[in-house]
């Protein structure tokens, strides 16, 4: 497989991403101007305009690092052998992927996981936690940071913590319309200006406006996850030169699987993987899951991986 023209692939799907989640936001921006009576399609389109540049400013200022804080992410620890060695692990691949040293942090939580955020390679940061680094080896730790990086040289950061914006915003949104619809009903559906019913009905579709909106987010944060996990195993093994250490590392990953200790929000597509509790496989859960399972991904690998022997 081309490595290079999969990175082109994948900034194509990243612009298609981007104009999704604005697409997404544009029908919040519609919803609202409902709520407040304003029916105008240049209005509403505005509000859509104001609402993505508003989810694009948190995201390239303040998303990545509410992400870190929210999962208490600091810096390595030099007194400890394996948080010491972590940023020259780091180092080597980003030197292998072309892009600055991302900044390194460390979570204190005993499952294995990482995941990156940054709005551009220049501004990459990668976190891993404690259990990881002490249950992988050193080829194996260089495999995740490999995985990690791929992410920020292929943009999966940004598109990940801006879809993550936009979910928390569609549901700020369809709360507030909720409340809405309910104040409107208790009201006996008088609204501004006399509106009577009309004014509920406006309400009620401006609600199911608002729930497509917040589906849509919802999915596209899986969407872009579940397609990239693979990707991304993929680049790591063509960065390290070493497909058998991103299979033993997922297959620790997979045998010691424990939920991350805290809250993640609506960021758990940004992890190596998917950081809740395990359930009954059914087709909800396939639907609904940000990563593919770890079984499937390291098949993927072993085939890639005797493609190109092979070759």
């Amino acid at each position: 497989m081309d490595i290079y023209a999969q990175k082109q692939r994948n900034q194509r799907v990243t612009v298609a991403l981007f104009v999704g989640v604005s697409l997404v936001l544009l029908g919040l921006g519609v919803a609202l101007a409902f709520l407040f009576g304003v029916t105008d399609p240049f209005v509403a389109g505005g509000i859509g305009l104001v609402l993505a540049a508003v989810a694009m400013l948190i995201t390239w200022k303040v998303a990545d690092r509410a992400v870190l804080r929210s999962v208490g992410a600091r810096p390595p620890d030099d007194s400890k052998p394996d948080e010491a060695r972590l940023p020259g692990i780091v180092e080597g691949v980003a030197t292998a992927a072309g892009i600055p040293t991302p900044q390194v942090y460390v979570i204190d939580d005993d499952s294995l996981n990482a995941f990156a955020v940054g709005r551009s390679p220049e501004q990459g940061k990668v976190a891993f936690t404690t259990g990881l680094l002490s249950h992988l080896e050193r080829s194996e730790v260089e495999a995740v940071a490999a995985h990690e990086v791929s992410h920020i040289t292929g943009r999966d950061s940004l598109i990940g913590v801006y879809t993550a914006v936009v979910l928390g915003i569609a549901v700020v949104v369809a709360r507030i319309l909720l409340r809405g619809v309910l104040f409107s009903g208790m009201r006996g559906g008088r609204g501004r200006g006399g509106g009577g019913g009309g004014q509920l009905i406006m309400l009620l579709l401006a609600m199911v406006v608002a729930a497509i909106a917040a589906a849509a987010a919802f999915f596209l944060s899986r969407a872009v996850s579940r397609k990239r996990e693979q990707r991304a195993d993929l680049a790591a093994a063509h960065l390290t030169h070493n497909p058998q250490a991103m299979i033993s590392a997922l297959e620790k990953i997979d045998a010691y699987h424990s939920p991350v200790d805290f809250s993640h929000g609506m960021a758990s597509h940004l992890w190596i993987e998917e950081p809740g509790e395990r359930s009954q496989e059914s087709f909800l859960d396939r639907l609904t899951r940000t990563h593919p399972p770890i079984p499937e991904r390291i098949d993927y690998l072993r085939q890639m991986a005797g493609e190109r022997r092979e070759g």
